[in-house]
């Protein structure tokens, strides 16, 4: 239950408080959504690899590899964001 609790506050805090045009803003700064991401993914992940999660040393090598993280994400954001910015594009 220790890692649900920050994917529920983020959730909360990040979507469910802002509106969809203050989370496209968001996302649109994306060296700093990158870096609050990873902090947060780090954040979940650290106590279950600190406490022998061995299962887990696998994907985390996987965030931590740069590259890999900001493809994976920067497709991810583009699929969530389009239809925000469809909508906002052909209401506005």
């Amino acid at each position: 239950m220790q890692n649900v609790l920050p994917i529920l506050q983020h959730l909360y805090m990040a979507h469910q408080e802002r509106s969809p045009g203050q989370q496209v803003q968001d996302a649109l700064a994306l060296d700093a959504y990158i870096k609050t991401h990873t902090v947060w993914v780090e954040s979940i992940l650290k106590p279950a690899v600190s406490d022998g999660g061995s299962v887990l040393d696998d994907t985390l090598g996987v965030l931590l590899n740069p590259d890999s993280y900001v493809a994976t994400h920067t497709v991810w954001a583009g699929q969530m964001l389009t239809p925000t910015t469809d909508f906002l594009t052909n209401n506005c």
